[in-house]
């Protein structure tokens, strides 16, 4: 099909449609890489120009393909073609529910456009109680703490930064699954 030009005054009569505007990534730990793609279709009866593709946040990574190709910002796309805006959402050290979203912008009708993405993001490890306050111990007297560590699987403590000399922890008991099953616990 020959390329139709830009309309006059720059504004075409044509929109990107998306087969979903929302992507919802589920659960996910912290520093895992998710990929994301958004397919859409150019209808119209003119050509549309993409100038813009802005992830609100530093976590997500995008890049725009057009009739299988990459897309270069500025030049036209024709109606009945198809393309995908996709990349890599990285969880980093993120925590709870986290939204993001990638404005489109260019000369289409309805733009400009915004696509949402969230995930709900758990921590690698997680602490229980997140402090331990011993208060002040005499030096003959002991005193115990329990501290339970959940985490993605299961792990061991090479060394405890910043302990007073003196100060002893050791773990207690076999590790084991948390109630949902998908993390272990252990306990120190």
């Amino acid at each position: 099909a020959p390329d139709a030009p830009v309309p006059d005054g720059g504004f075409s009569d044509s929109r990107m449609l998306f087969e979903q505007k929302f992507l919802d990534l589920g659960e996910i730990t912290q520093h895992e890489e998710h990929p994301l793609e958004f397919k859409f279709k150019i209808e119209g009866e003119d050509p549309l120009v993409l100038t813009e593709a802005d992830p609100s946040c530093g976590c997500t990574d995008i890049r725009v393909e057009y009739d299988g190709e990459p897309y270069l910002f500025g030049e036209p796309m024709q109606p009945g073609y198809s393309g995908r805006l996709f990349g890599v959402f990285e969880s980093g050290t993120f925590k709870e529910l986290k939204k993001t979203d990638i404005k489109l912008r260019g000369n289409g009708l309805d733009m400009p456009i915004q696509l949402d993405i969230q995930a709900l993001i758990r921590p690698i490890f997680v602490l229980s109680p997140q402090q331990l306050l011993f208060g002040d111990v005499p030096a003959r007297q002991g005193a115990e703490r329990e501290l339970v560590v959940s985490a993605i699987e299961d792990f061991e403590v090479t060394q405890w930064l910043n302990s007073p000399p003196g100060f002893l922890i050791e773990e207690v008991g076999e590790p084991e699954p948390d109630p949902t099953g998908r993390r272990v616990l252990k306990r120190f």
